[in-house]
């Protein structure tokens, strides 16, 4: 990407791309997600996860 190209983004572009280059947080063999997953089917949707 040029310079010129960056500068010209949009700001949900830039964080798109950020999160696009960002690893995934693993828990030993797992990914954030499928311990989410299984937290939520253990003990049901976290406090404050109302959205």
């Amino acid at each position: 990407m040029s310079p010129r190209d960056f500068w010209a983004m949009h700001p949900v572009e830039f964080w798109w791309m950020v999160e696009a280059r960002t690893p995934v947080k693993r828990y030993g063999s797992m990914t954030e997600a499928e311990v989410a997953e299984i937290y939520r089917d253990a003990y049901g949707d976290p406090p404050g996860a109302d959205a």
